[in-house]
């Protein structure tokens, strides 16, 4: 009796169909016309190897597991807002119009229940509760240049011709047309 095709291969083969895109008729018919089967769990452990070389030809990379060699955060560890993060809430709560002088600090404290932003679920927090003020549906703008768009007639964000852009290295917004100048 000939030796099935292991779980290992079976799985890799549905990892290269995944990563090649083949469609179901097509990798049918391809499993039928060289190995007359239509599916991977009826292949010899042969077959399934020579059909693996077969759709690595075919463009399939596949990537061995390797050990992390970074620590695991331990659960007791603490970690700080990022530099970036507390630029994005400065950037972030400048663009609102507060109607105090002291609205951020305030609000921050009745709605979040956060005194003061040190760590980085504090930071996310906020600056998820300020992206949600102004209308800001991105999900990551932490990124240098990531647009998100706003339009001021309509208080909220979209794309007219121009975007508002969040620049890192200067710490705030800037608002470039289409061909990538500012707009003052």
């Amino acid at each position: 009796m000939k030796k099935m095709a292991d779980k290992k291969q079976i799985q890799l083969i549905h990892v290269a169909k995944t990563q090649l895109a083949l469609d179901d008729e097509t990798y049918r018919e391809t499993l039928e016309y060289r190995y007359n089967v239509t599916s991977a769990k009826d292949l010899t452990y042969n077959q399934a190897s020579n059909f693996i070389g077969f759709l690595s030809e075919k463009g399939f990379k596949f990537k061995k597991k390797t050990k992390s060699l970074k620590a695991k955060k331990a659960d007791n560890v603490i970690e700080l807002a990022t530099p970036a993060q507390h630029k994005l809430i400065e950037v972030l709560r400048n663009n609102i119009v507060w109607k105090v002088e002291n609205g951020y600090e305030l609000y921050i404290q009745k709605r979040l229940k956060i005194n003061k932003v040190i760590t980085k679920a504090d930071a996310f927090k906020v600056i998820n509760a300020l992206k949600g003020m102004l209308g800001i549906t991105t999900k990551i703008i932490e990124l240098q240049a990531l647009p998100f768009p706003w339009n001021p007639e309509t208080k909220w964000f979209n794309n007219l011709g121009w975007a508002w852009f969040f620049d890192i290295s200067k710490g705030r917004l800037i608002k470039l047309n289409l061909h990538g100048e500012e707009v003052i």
